[in-house]
């Protein structure tokens, strides 16, 4: 018989209920309640040596899953049940910042947070996503580590070591959009002529929509060309409203003759969308 198991304790028409045992550790607690007329099981997550192992999370609802566990939970008991790695810190966020008692994963269903009642309801594309979101970041974070390293120690061996070379990760782009307010604010003109370079070439690919790519980069131009055009006018005002005139004059239109010189070299711009800020000389 194994040390670490669990076993049957009570079973009647509705549902079946188990206990983890560990003779060693001499755990013996409730583990899983299995219901027999519905697709629903009820998690009860332990520590390894047994014990309740979140702070607040006391019960996980998996509902629809045919009897099985959706990616991010362990499927095996001898783990204790409950969130598997990569979701170690939205686990930690959820139990210990918003003192989650229930969380509920249905296949199919709507993601809602109950923050008076203590009770997360997400779905199982939710949970999907999140675990290779995190997947990918702490396995990005572990290469930055090394790379760290081997750039340290190429200043000391620069004969011995090589550099790391950095490369494009899959999902990278995803995980830093998904940081983005909606806000074009936050993007610099690098970011802006970047998303838009990358748009030029998406356009010629069959990956995505092409009305949608050029939709996309004339609002990105248009809000450029009218960030650009305010910029200009708060030169064009610092040279007329300034109190000592003739001496910051000589400094304003020193930053104007720049601005222009780089804004009319910019290449992103056509000849029509340039005209529109010399109009305002």
């Amino acid at each position: 018989m194994e040390n670490r198991r669990e076993y049957l304790v009570e079973e009647n028409s509705n549902f079946k209920k188990f206990n983890f045992v560990d003779t060693e550790k001499k755990i013996d607690q409730l583990s899983r309640i299995t219901f027999i007329n519905e697709d629903k099981t009820i998690l009860y997550p332990f520590g390894y040596e047994g014990g309740q192992k979140y702070l607040n999370i006391e019960t996980m609802e998996v509902i629809g899953f045919k009897r099985n566990f959706p990616v991010g939970l362990f499927k095996s008991v001898n783990y204790g049940w409950g969130f598997t790695r990569p979701l170690a810190a939205f686990a930690k966020y959820i139990d210990e910042d918003l003192e989650i008692n229930k969380v509920i994963i249905i296949k199919d269903g709507t993601n809602t947070l109950d923050l008076e009642n203590k009770i997360l309801t997400i779905n199982g594309s939710f949970l999907k996503d999140l675990n290779t979101i995190l997947t990918h970041t702490i396995k990005q974070c572990k290469e930055e580590i090394k790379d760290t390293v081997l750039i340290e120690l190429k200043r000391y061996f620069p004969k011995d070591i090589s550099r790391p070379e950095k490369k494009y990760q899959k999902d990278d782009l995803t995980k830093v959009l998904r940081t983005w307010g909606n806000d074009i604010e936050e993007f610099s003109d690098s970011d802006k002529e970047e998303i838009i370079n990358l748009f030029n070439k998406l356009s010629v690919t069959p990956l995505v929509n092409l009305h949608n790519v050029t939709q996309t980069k004339q609002i990105l131009e248009k809000k450029y060309i009218e960030n650009s055009i305010e910029e200009f006018e708060s030169l064009l005002a610092s040279t007329s409203e300034t109190p000592t005139l003739e001496k910051n004059g000589k400094h304003s239109y020193k930053s104007i003759t720049g601005f222009l010189v780089q804004f009319l070299h910019n290449p992103l711009f056509s000849f029509k969308e340039k005209l529109m800020l010399v109009e305002k000389l």
